[in-house]
This record gives structure tokens, C-alpha cells and sequence, in this order.
């Protein structure tokens, strides 16, 4: 019982085993222990800040989640050993990289820490190394690895060998790395950068939207040929039912990145190509409503709505354009509103100053597990839980009608399912950037306040 409320402490978790056989409680209601087969489990709580919790989770990123100055997530982990395992190449390094840069940007603007200018600038740097490691001009790597790191050399045509052979790189780009790399170069450059910085960052964003441009808003890759999901293309977002479902995210995704660069760059062939998406190809009028109701099944491109909107907003200063792109957060938010997902529920309320339900985004944080393992959750046995039959109609297995609360379920990003009962394995651990992201953009944005800056 926690304030009259049940909370449900399931295994693994929370205790060693599903038989608990015995349980007791301190007098002062804090700590409880179960016993099973497996052993005692002591479970207490403690009065802490979200700041502490923010350090913690940055400790572990720190620790146990950066392969070089790339940040991704812990696989391979054994009885619960972050020692053990190795930090995995994703296909979405500039994404989760680009996360981990908005976060200490943010906590630079708000404390003035210079540990977090170091490590924005560290971790932007190999952003730009993705960007520059390919011979292709303006195409940016998914990934980079080194000679002794996981599958170098293992013959995957998706994976190219550098001329000098320090390094091998990832093609087959998708929409997602943009996204990430536009966010945190966008951040960075506005608020840490010096001006030799801003003149790299400068070419770096200026390239990627010159190779989109050239190849008509596609990125194209080392066979020549456009990758499967980097089209922002009007023929392909306006008249291919293919793209139907990314038409709308995938404008907003162009229009972000054409205005980063047209703040960056005194040319202005991007306010142009802004201006003519918006006149000849109504990208304006695809934001408007660009969320595609889904059933709750995919939520990758609501994240990179969000995140989109974020870089956008932050530059447009017409009104008309900005009434657009919030019509188009306040459609989607509202649908979303149902997962309570704090980064999102952060970002509708700085750029709308509406209710964001920021009482249940802070119980969010509040109730994520200070361990990120994503342990084998169990909850499609419990009984009254509330499952929606929607999922069917697109031949997606069952899920809960909302979220349970953050230590009742998976441990995730915001781009994971959080509707689903049951999940993960224990061999695999979260970055911590999907909690100290959304706490450090709410400070800087004044919607959290706290005074543990030390």
C-alpha cells in the first residue's frame, strides 16, 4: 500500500521469485521483505529529489552505457552484473547520442556545469564524426565501429570499411538518426557552442540538407539507391499511399531540418525550399493533423514528432506557421496524453503553455526504478486489468487499454510500447537519457523547480 493505493511488486524485479512465501513489514511502513524459494528480497523508499535521481541515472549512463563518446544501450548482461555484457551498436546511435547531448545541453543552460558542457561537447563530436565518416557527401553513418569491437569485419554489406581501415560504417540511414542529430546540433549550437563549433556544426547540417535537396528529399546511399526510411520526398508523402502513415511526421521532420539550417547558414536556398515545401506541397497543412491514430502499437514516430516539434518551434518565428505546427501537437499529445510519457507531456506544455498533466509526468519520474535492467516483467496473470481489443484490427497482439505505472512495468525508452503486459529478459539495460532528457528540458523550460544543484 503506498498512500491507499496498491502497488503491485512483481518478480523479477522487485523479488527474487513469483512464490513468495512469507512477508514482513518495518513499523514505520518503509521497508518490506519477502521471502522465497530464491531468497529474502528487501524493499524500502527512501525521500530523495528528482535531481538525485537525474545524477544517478547519469552516473549509470556514464558508467556503463557510452561505447566511446557514443551512448546506446547495456546487452549481454549477466545476473544483473553491469560489468558485464557490452554497450550494443544500434541502428540509431545518432538518435540516442543526439538524447544524450540535448540532455547536458539543457543541464548546461540551467546550472552552468562545465562536466556537462564536456560532455555535450564529447558526445557531439562523434555525432560528427558520423557525419564525416562516410565518402558520400552530406550522408550520415547509422553507426561506427572499430577493429575489436562486436561484428567488425564480419562481412555485412550493410557495413563499409574506411580507406584507412580504423573504422567500419553503417549505412541504410533512416529518418531517425536525423532527427536526433537536428535536435542536438540545433541545442548545441544555440547554447554551448563556440564559433569554431558553430562552423562545424554549420557545415555538418548545411551537407546533410544540401544531400537532401540533391537527391529530392531522399538520402541516398553507398549502392546509389535511397535508403528505406529517409523520404521527405512530395511525390512520396503526398501521392504514394506507402508513405501515408509517415506523411505528416516525415513534413514536420523536413521542415525542422531546413529551418536548422537556414539559421545556420547565410545562404538562403533553405528558407526557399522551407518556403516552396509549404506553398507548392502544403507541408503546412500535413502538420497540421500529423499524428495517424494507431492503436497505441508503433510509437516511434510519435517520438520523433515530438522531438521535431521541439527543433522547429525553437526557430519559427511566424505565427500563422507556429498555430500550424501546435495544431498538429495538440492533436497528437491529446491522443498520447494516455501513456503519460514525461517528455512528451514537458514539451506540449513549454511550447503551449496549456495543462500538460505535469502532476502525473512528475510521478512518472517519480516511479521509474532506480535500476534500468530490463527484468522479465510479468503482468498479463494479474487479474482487473483493463485490455483493449484495437490492436487486433491491425494484427497486433492484445495490449492494456493505458500504461501501468512506471515501476510496474517495462523499463523503456519513449519510443518503447509501454501498453504492452509482458516483457524483457534481464539481459539488457536502458541509458539513462529517457529520464534525465525530460527532467532537464522541464527545468529549463521553468516547469520543474528544485534547488539540489549541487
Amino acid at each position: 500500500m503506498e498512500k491507499g493505493a496498491l502497488k503491485y511488486l512483481g518478480a523479477e524485479r522487485w523479488v527474487p521469485a513469483t512464490d513468495v512465501n512469507a512477508l514482513a513489514v518495518t513499523d514505520d511502513g518503509n521497508t518490506l521483505w519477502a521471502a522465497t524459494n530464491k531468497g529474502l528480497s528487501r524493499i524500502t523508499t527512501e525521500m530523495t529529489t528528482l535531481k538525485a535521481k537525474a545524477d544517478h541515472y547519469l552516473k549509470i549512463t556514464e558508467k556503463h552505457h557510452r561505447r566511446g563518446e557514443f551512448v546506446c544501450g547495456r546487452s549481454g548482461i549477466i545476473d544483473e552484473d553491469l560489468t558485464t555484457g557490452s554497450v550494443h551498436i544500434s541502428d540509431n546511435d545518432g538518435l540516442w547520442t543526439g538524447y544524450f547531448v540535448a540532455c547536458e545541453t539543457y543541464r548546461f543552460a540551467v546550472t552552468g556545469d562545465k562536466k556537462a558542457l564536456e560532455n555535450a561537447r564529447k558526445s557531439m563530436n562523434a555525432l560528427l564524426w558520423l557525419t564525416r565518416v562516410t565518402d558520400i557527401p552530406g550522408f550520415t553513418a547509422r553507426a561506427i565501429r572499430r577493429p575489436g569491437e562486436e561484428g567488425f569485419g564480419n562481412g555485412n554489406k550493410e557495413w563499409h570499411l574506411t580507406p584507412d581501415k580504423s573504422c567500419e560504417w553503417k549505412c541504410e540511414t533512416s529518418s531517425d538518426e536525423m532527427v536526433g542529430h537536428f535536435l542536438a546540433f540545433s541545442l548545441y549550437y544555440d547554447m554551448c557552442a563556440n564559433e569554431s563549433e558553430k562552423k562545424e556544426i554549420s557545415a555538418a547540417v548545411c551537407g546533410m540538407v544540401d544531400h537532401m535537396i540533391k537527391n529530392n528529399y531522399r538520402l541516398v546511399d553507398k549502392d546509389g539507391l535511397p535508403t528505406t526510411w529517409a523520404c521527405w520526398a512530395p511525390e512520396k508523402l503526398n501521392h504514394d499511399d506507402k508513405w501515408l502513415w509517415e506523411k505528416g511526421v516525415n513534413s514536420l521532420e523536413i521542415l525542422s531540418f531546413l529551418k536548422t539550417a537556414d539559421h545556420m547558414s547565410d545562404s538562403d536556398v533553405y528558407d526557399k525550399e522551407y518556403k516552396r515545401l509549404i506553398k507548392d506541397h502544403h507541408y503546412a497543412l500535413n502538420i497540421a493533423q500529423h499524428k495517424m491514430k494507431d492503436a497505441h502499437c508503433c510509437h516511434i514516430d510519435d517520438n520523433l514528432g515530438f522531438l521535431s516539434s521541439v527543433t522547429l518551434l525553437r526557430l519559427e518565428q511566424d505565427e500563422m506557421m507556429r498555430s500550424l505546427v501546435l495544431m498538429g501537437m495538440e492533436h497528437h499529445w491529446q491522443y498520447e496524453r494516455i501513456e503519460r510519457t514525461p517528455l512528451w507531456n514537458f514539451i506540449y506544455g513549454a511550447f503551449t503553455d496549456r495543462n500538460c498533466d505535469i502532476d502525473i509526468a512528475v510521478q512518472t519520474l517519480r516511479e521509474t526504478p532506480l535500476s534500468l535492467i530490463d527484468y522479465k516483467i510479468i503482468n498479463s496473470t494479474r487479474k482487473k486489468l483493463l485490455w483493449s481489443p484495437e490492436q487486433e484490427f491491425w494484427g497486433e497482439d492484445a495490449q492494456l487499454v493505458a500504461p501501468l505505472p512506471a515501476d510496474e512495468r517495462r523499463v523503456g525508452r519513449d519510443d518503447s510500447n509501454f501498453f504492452r503486459a509482458d516483457y524483457g529478459n534481464g539481459s539488457s539495460s536502458e541509458d539513462g537519457t529517457f529520464f534525465l532528457l525530460p527532467y532537464w528540458f522541464a527545468r529549463y523550460s521553468n516547469l520543474l523547480k528544485e534547488t539540489d544543484d549541487k
